[in-house]
Formats: structure tokens, sequence, C-alpha cells
């Protein structure tokens, strides 16, 4: 046979066991690949309607910022008032611009201020010394901005004196400018990056995934190392015979590293199948042991590429490591090929590292140098574990269960969820602490950052959170930074930054006020004032994504007994008498009665009502009111004020709050009892108009300023105040209503709109009436000086206070809240109405995305288990096999097997102890470096080190087992050889030693100072 042949292809069972040990590495390699691809998509999927809308930079100047934006950006200067607002200088063709965008900006007023939210008619403003008043219009839904920032023209801008610039540019744009403009901004955000921020943070974690191979390329090179070492010496007689009969270095330097690279390929053939099956297979036994996992591994078109680019470091790892194992055979002339005459087979590491050493604490039979590889496959393990050791410590709070998350009963996502703010109410009532919040997902300055919306008290009650420097955000524009996201943004106290919505072109600028330390990753969020969560979220309606609570809900019940569960008073609310109803509930198993006392003013009625077990009743009471004003109503624990008034006091209606010059708007006038005041006049300045007998009339305002408007009947007057200005728009009278005002938990109000049009013109409106829960949008048409109105049912709602709110157009403009009352204990409502998932709301998230990521952690460290073990056996079998003839003088002078079994296993447990021990210490200081340099970031998570006496002792004490199980594994194979068979140098089989035969030579030395001299005495010492 050719000795090409012989050094390829003929393996022994130990080249066997190396292919076996490699594989394992391919196989964690090929299941974190699997894994991998299969959760990388789902993020992205889930986020892929949220394509960003552009990017925003904040500049400290104008004029820098024109310089760092290309052709085809927005800039918005904008000035800080006394007040801390911003007004945001913006002309017609800036909105045309932002709308390309798909960016609502407000429309500025041709003078002064224009304002999103309802404010005085004038603000002054100091300038130069002097204060200079600018008249504030409403201009409706600020969109992109908070409605607390003002926009003006430029000039305006100017004239105040500009402290910066917002640049707003295309997502896909470039600047067109070198990198300093680009880091001249102060801040970077982008609008809508719920989408970019998965991409971003599967970049981070594909960054992590190539330290795992990394970490598999040391245990490759180990491996293959070995054994091809190991091939080496046993065939130090055939290198001998081939090198002498003519073959050069280079040739046997090839066909040894040939033989590496087909190691290698036979472990990745093995480790691709055994790793597929074994992570299809946690995923099947997961799902049938009742764990949810949304993830599918499977060798998808991705999967391929990352196994290729995953699998070709592997091969070159093996054929370099086999280069390198005979690399000293082939640097030497033939003749020297045999250890010099007397060596004890003791490597010079190995002396060295036993100088000092008591008797007792030496091996016996094995080489102190096998600490080396067995060091470094163990920092690998080391790093890996205690990666996975301090994820939990971040991932833990997030999933802890012995807290919960309220969430939109059926929500897809958490960020999908929309549940009422007053859930929270419900149960800080039954003494849970309770936060309502707002999750987001950004990207601020190119990192993905999770941005949460909540009161930082109610944050902390729930998160144990505790202010580290400033003070807690108590305004809008102020906020909160943990403090490791601090150090990861390289955020400090009195930083300001612009944060954009996940999910909508919105933005909010902040002010960094204060640094917490919470647990886990609640320490790597930007925590904004909830006001400022509901406008990045574009949430008007009182609602929230969540409500977290500090523990899971117990055995917390409503009490029991005859309940209160609404009061509601006829309307209109006018004299003689007044009709108060009572909605009534027995939630006791038992029939029970209650005595009822009912109180408006100093008028008392009391009732004794008997209730059947579930049964419901309403009681009506009917008091006496003896003249209009105001008076106190009590039932039971619930109190109100009243308002009673005349039957026949006059109300003006439909009479817009602003109008512009020139109008005449129609107005009603009709009496609290709901009759047209056919015989009323309607005076504005000098100017007086009948009423009509339906009690309408048209008013006209020619002038700008504030006009006031006089409804007479007889005695009877009614005024109200108008201001006529230039700006206005000719709005829809609305009126929204909530009835019955006073709800009750088991009662479902009604919420009822009407829309009127005072002017001479048809108006057509898209109307969108939002509650708790619920939407209806529809498009009406109302015709001049006519009106419309529909009603909406709203859901049943635990006790609290809830928004409904009207917006025409996209913009609100109207809305009430109503109160819902409820007994004592959890609201049964709320539990009704949402679902209550363990842990936090971040952790909740996570698991919907990517399932249960404990059947994806425990795949990879059971992989990595077996990676780590069959190194540990490769390269423990290697130095086993260097002193394989001392086992044999063992053997022959009558040692038993499990005599040398002992021995092998003291001896491996002394060198485990040190290689254990620089191993765990070289894993920490790999993690503590991987963190200083930012790489343990994941998702905009960082994950920092932990290393607890308590966390390296379990590091450490699997280590040392799987050192024992590297070193029994080879024990037992060399132990159950023949005690002759260990004297032949060579391990090959029969067939093999025939064909081969005739080349060898006696096997009595080593190479390159390897243990081979058989003259050592059983007990260790020198012959």
């Amino acid at each position: 046979m050719s000795y090409s042949r012989v050094l390829l292809v003929r393996w022994s069972r130990r080249d066997v066991l190396a292919v076996v040990a490699l594989a394992a590495v391919v196989a964690f390699l090929t299941g974190a690949a699997l894994f991998y691809t299969a959760a990388k998509d789902r993020p992205t999927d889930l986020a892929s309607e949220y394509q960003p809308a552009g990017d925003i930079r904040e500049f400290a100047s104008v004029d820098r910022a024109r310089r760092a934006s290309g052709d085809d950006a927005l800039v918005l200067p904008f000035a800080t008032l006394e007040s801390g607002r911003l007004v945001v200088g913006v002309t017609p063709a800036d909105r045309r611009r932002a709308g390309d965008l798909g960016i609502v900006v407000p429309t500025p007023p041709d003078s002064g201020l224009a304002s999103p939210s309802p404010g005085a008619p004038s603000t002054t403003v100091r300038h130069d010394g002097e204060r200079t008043a600018f008249t504030v219009s409403r201009v409706g839904d600020g969109g992109l901005f908070p409605d607390r920032w003002y926009v003006a023209r430029p000039g305006v801008v100017e004239t105040l004196g500009p402290s910066g610039a917002l640049v707003v540019e295309p997502p896909t744009s470039s600047t067109g400018n070198s990198d300093d403009s680009v880091h001249a901004a102060e801040s970077t955000t982008v609008l809508r990056g719920t989408l970019l921020f998965f991409e971003r943070g599967t970049e981070q974690v594909l960054r992590g995934f190539g330290l795992l191979i990394a970490a598999a390329g040391v245990l490759a090179t180990v491996t293959v190392t070995s054994v091809v070492g190991m091939t080496v010496t046993d065939r130090i007689e055939t290198i001998q015979v081939v090198r002498a009969t003519g073959a050069t270095p280079a040739r046997v330097l090839g066909l040894f590293a040939t033989r590496g690279l087909l190691l290698s390929l036979a472990a990745v053939i093995v480790g691709f199948a055994v790793g597929t099956v074994v992570s299809s297979l946690v995923t099947s036994v997961a799902v049938s042991a009742g764990l949810s996992t949304t993830l599918t591994p499977r060798v998808s078109a991705d999967a391929a590429a990352l196994l290729a680019v995953t699998y070709l470091p592997v091969l070159a790892v093996g054929f370099v490591a086999g280069a390198a194992a005979a690399f000293p055979a082939v640097r030497r002339p033939p003749a020297a090929l045999t250890y010099p005459s007397g060596s004890d087979g003791r490597s010079l590491l190995g002396r060295r590292l036993g100088v000092g050493l008591p008797a007792p604490l030496q091996p016996r039979v094995l080489d102190w140098r096998a600490a080396v590889p067995t060091a470094a496959t163990i920092a690998v393990f080391a790093t890996l574990v205690l990666l996975v050791l301090s994820g939990g410590a971040v991932a833990g709070p997030l999933a802890g269960g012995s807290s919960a998350t309220v969430l939109e009963s059926g929500a897809i996502h958490p960020i999908a969820s929309s549940v009422p703010q007053s859930h929270a109410d419900a149960f800080r009532d039954a003494g849970i602490a309770a936060s309502p919040e707002i999750l987001l997902f950004g990207v601020i300055d190119d990192r993905p950052t999770i941005v949460r919306g909540a009161r930082y008290d109610d944050f902390a009650a729930v998160t144990d959170a505790e202010l580290r420097r400033g003070h807690p955000s108590r305004e809008r524009d102020e906020a909160m930074v943990g403090s490791d996201l601090a150090r990861t943004h390289g955020l400090a106290v009195g930083d300001t930054v612009v944060v954009g919505s996940g999910l909508h072109p919105t933005l909010e600028r902040v002010t960094v006020v204060g640094r917490y330390d919470a647990p886990g990753a609640y320490d790597d969020q930007l925590l904004v004032p909830l006001a400022a969560g509901q406008h990045l979220s574009t949430r008007d309606d009182g609602s929230v994504n969540f409500v977290r609570l500090e523990r899971a809900l117990g055995d917390d019940a409503p009490a029991e007994g005859v309940q209160v569960l609404d009061v509601t008073v006829d309307r209109p609310v006018t004299t003689p008498t007044v009709g108060v109803n009572v909605s009534l509930v027995n939630v006791a198993d038992e029939a029970a009665t209650r005595t009822l006392a009912v109180t408006l003013g100093e008028e008392r009625r009391t009732r004794s009502v008997a209730l059947d077990p579930s049964e419901r009743r309403e009681i009506r009471f009917t008091l006496p009111v003896p003249s209009a004003g105001s008076y106190r109503l009590s039932v039971g624990n619930r109190s109100q004020t009243v308002t009673v008034r005349s039957p026949g006091a006059l109300l003006i209606q439909g009479l817009p709050d602003a109008v512009p010059p020139g109008s005449s708007p129609v107005v009603r006038v009709r009496t609290v009892a709901g009759a047209p005041a056919a015989n009323a006049t309607v005076a504005v300045g000098n100017r007086t108009e009948s009423v009509g007998r339906d009690g309408r009339v048209r008013v006209p305002f020619p002038a700008a300023g504030e006009a006031t408007v006089r409804a007479t009947a007889g005695e009877r007057t009614a005024e109200r105040t108008v201001a006529v200005d230039p700006n206005a728009t000719r709005r829809l009278g609305t009126t929204v209503r909530v009835r019955p005002r006073n709800v009750s938990e088991l009662t479902a109000p009604t919420a009822t709109v009407r829309l009127s049009n005072p002017w001479n013109r048809t108006a057509r409106r898209t109307v969108t009436l939002r509650g708790p829960g619920t939407a209806d949008e529809r498009s009406v048409a109302v015709g001049p000086g006519d009106s419309t109105a529909w009603s909406l049912p709203l859901s049943r709602q635990p006790r609290g206070e809830y928004a409904v709110a009207l917006a025409l157009n996209g913009s609100r403009v109207d809305g009430t809240t109503y109160r819902v009352a409820g007994g004592d204990g959890v609201s049964t409502v709320a539990l009704r109405n949402a679902d209550v998932a363990e842990g936090g709301g971040l952790g909740v998230a996570i698991a919907t995305v990517f399932g249960n990521l404990q059947v994806i952690v425990g795949a990879l460290v059971a992989l990595a288990g077996l990676m780590v073990s069959g190194t540990l056996v490769a390269s423990l079998a290697r130095t086993i096999h260097a002193r394989e003839r001392t086992l044999g003088i063992y053997r022959a002078t009558g040692a038993s097997p499990r005599r040398v079994i002992g021995l092998l296993c003291r001896d491996g447990l002394l060198v485990g102890v040190v290689g254990v021990a620089l191993g765990v210490a070289a894993g920490a200081a790999a993690l503590l470096v991987l963190a200083s340099q930012g790489v343990l970031v994941f998702f905009g998570i960082a994950v920092v080190p932990a290393f607890t006496p308590g966390r390296l002792a379990l590091v450490a004490g699997v280590a040392l087992a799987l050192v024992f199980v590297g070193v029994l594994v080879p024990a037992i194979a060399f132990v159950r050889r023949p005690p002759a068979a260990l004297f032949g140098g060579d391990t090959a089989s029969g067939a093999e030693a025939a064909d081969s035969s005739e080349t060898a030579l006696p096997p009595t030395a080593g190479l390159d100072g390897e243990p081979g001299d058989d003259r050592r005495r059983p007990d260790g010492g020198d012959p």
C-alpha cells in the first residue's frame, strides 16, 4: 500500500474519536446557526410595516445644520423660550417636503405662534431684555412635534434668537458630507425605528455569533492538533522511512495537513447531521412538554449561507493544525526522529510546572503540560457558561414569576397591546403596585435603544430601581437613563436627546435629569414621562401598552355582599325634583340585604334592599330640590357634585370658540329643558338678531378681536365669549358625552358625538371617535346649519378614569372623560378584558417574538457541554497516549485495569484542577475584555459579566466534571487493550499493521521530547 494512503486514509480508533470530538464542535455551531437564522427574521417580520420614515439630527447651530445636511434635507431652526418650550420655524415648502416623507408638520401662522394644544390667547417671551407679546393660535394635532411646542415662520425664530436646528432627512439618503459634519450632530434618531431597531440588534447578535465561531476555532485547533499529533507519534517510523527514501518535507507536511483537513471534513458532515437533528429534537420535545416556542430551526437558504461561512474556518483550522502537528517531524533529518536516550518522556513545561510540589501532588503517569490544552478548552467553556449566566441575570427580572403584566386580551405582541391607563388604579386600590407603561423600540445614534414611557415612581415601585444621580423626571421634557444605557451611549445627566417613536413619525426632545440603577435589562433603557410616551405612540385616549404589577395576582377578589355598581342622575338636572338611579348587585354566594341611604344636599332617603345571589337591580329615588345651585349627592361610599338649573334657563349652543372675521355661524338658543327659545334675541356688539322659531339664528362677526355673544329672553340671559381670529378655521361644533356619567364596572356606557355645522357651506370630514378598547371611524357630510349625531357602545372597564376622544381628519378636536366606580379587591372587569402574563412587559415581548428562550439556551448549553467534552477527550487522549508504554509496564507487572484507571483519573484531576483554574480565570478575563469593548450588547441590552463566588464555583465544578469524563473515556479504551499492544507504538489495527510492517521500526523513541521511553518503573521512579 502507498505510504500516502497510509498517512491519509488509514484511520485508527483515535482518529474516529477525533472526528466525534470535532463533530461535537460543529454540532454546536450548527445548532447555534439554525436557531439564529430561525430567530433573526421573527422580529423583522413583525416590524416589517414600520419602515423608517426619516432620520432626525439636532445641531447646536443653524449654520452647522445647513452645512451638514444634504440637498433633500429639511432644516428646521428652533428657538427656546423662557418656559423651556421650543418655537420651530416652518415654511410652507418645509411642510410640503415633510408631507412627501409621510410626516405631518403643523401649518405655521402668518404672524405670531401656533400651538397644537389649547392655550391662552397670547403668551409673552423675553427678547433682548424686552417683553414681546406673540398671539398664539391653535392648529390641531402637532403630528411630528409634541403639542407643547410652537410653530412659527422662520422670521419669528430669528427674532427670538435661534438656539439650534433639527434636520430631517429621508432614511436612505446620504448627507454627502464628511464624517466630521455627521458627528457634529448633538443627537440623532430615527422616525418609526422599530424595524431598524431589530435590524441593528440582529447585527449585534451576529457579531456575538462570530465570537462563537472563534471559540469553536480554538477547540477545533486543540482537537485536530492533539489527534494528528498522536498520528505523527504513531507513524514516526513510517515518516522516518519515507523521508529516508526520498520524500520531501513539503510532501510529508502536505500529507498531514490533508489528513487534518479530511478529519475536519468528516467532522463537519457528522456535526451537521447531529446539530440539525438535536435542534429539531429539542424544539419538538419542548413543544410536547408544553413550552411555547415559535422558532422552527431548519436549513433555509440563509442558514445554508451562514453554515458555509461557519464551516470554512473549521476546515481551515483542520488543515493548518494538521500541518502544525507534523512540523516537528519534517524540520529534522530522518535519522534524528527519535527521543534522546535516557529521556524520561517529560516535557520541559511539565518539569517546570512540577517544581516545588510535594510528591502527593505530583502526577504519577500523566504530564503537567496537559494543563495547557485543558485550560484553553475550559476557557472557552467558562466564557460561554458565564456569558449565559450573566445574560440570565439580565433577563431574569424580565421574566420574573413574582411579577405580572396586564395586556390587551388577544394582542399579538405587547407593543400592539392597548389597555386603559386606569387599569393601574384598579390594582393600586387592591394594594398591588402597578405601573402603566408604553414600550418603544427606537434607534438613537445608530444604536438600538429601548425607550419606556412611564412615571418614575410607578416604575421604581415594580422594578426596585434606585436613583443614583440627579432627580426623578417632573416635566414632560425630562427623562431618566439607566446606568448601563448611560455607559453604552455615553449619556450623562444634563445631556439632551432627540427621541423618535418606534411606530409613528413623531419625536420628543428630552433632557436627562437623573440616572438610576435597576435589575437586569431595566438598566438599559431610556425612561421618558408617560405623556411623552403617549405622544410618541400617538395615544390620545389615555391608553398604554400594558400595566406592570409588582407581583402576580393571588386570591384577590371583589368584596362580598350587596355593592353599588352605578349611580346616575336624570338629565337634564332641573328643579323642582331630581331623579337618582342606583344600580346594585349581590356578589355573595347567598342572599344578602343592604340598607341604602341617598343624600342630596339636605334631603335624605333610605331603603332596605334584599337581593338573591348574583342578582342585579336598579333602585330609583326622587329627591326635592328647592332652588337651582350645586348640591352634593352621596350614595353609600360614593359622592359627586350635581349642578341643578332652572328648566327655563338659556343655553347658547353651536358657537365655536374661535371664528374668522366676516363669518356668520349659526347659533342655537335653547332652554336647559331642551326647548327652543323662540322669543329670544342674540346681540353681538351693537347688532341684535332675532331667534327663529326653531331657536336658530345666524350671527355675524365682522372684525377681529374678542366678541361677546349675549342671548336674552325676558329676564333670562346667557353669554359666550368668542375669539375673532384671522388664523381661525371654520371648525365644526362638536359635543362628546358619555352616558351614564357615573359608570360601574359591570355597566357598558355609551359615547355620543354630535357635529354641528354653523357655516354656510357643506362640511365633509373623516370623523374618528375613540374610547377605551374601541374606535369608530366614518366619513360624514354636514350641510349648512345642520347637525348629525351617533353613538358608540363602550366596553366594560375596571374602576378608574377613562378618556373618549374625537378627531376630525386625524386631528383631535374634542373629548371627555368619565369615571368607573367599583368595589374593593382586584377588579374582575380588569381581569376579564385583559390577559395577565407572568414577567415584565419586555420579557413578554421577547417571549412573544422568539417563544421560550429557555428552549434555545438549553439546547445550546447542552451542545456546548458535548462540544467541550469531546475536545477534552481528544486532548487528554493525546496525553495518555504519550504515556502508553508506562501504562504497558503497569499492566505487565500486574496492575489491574481498575488500578490503572484510578491512577489516570487521579492524575487527570490534578492536572484538571490547574487547567480549570487557569481556564475559568481566562474565560472571566475574556468576558471583561469583550464587555469593555462593547461587544456584549444585544438588542441594546448590555450583558454585564458578574462573577459571584457561587457562579465561579458552579462553572469550575462542571468544568472539572468534564475533565474527569475526558480522562475516563480514553483511560477505559486503553486498559481494554492487551498489555503487549501498549508496547507496540502503533495503534493501528491488524490490517493497517500488516500493511506497514515492512517499514516499521522498533518504537523505542518519541518525537520532539514526547514521552516514549519505557524505562520508568511502575511506581513512577527512575530505573
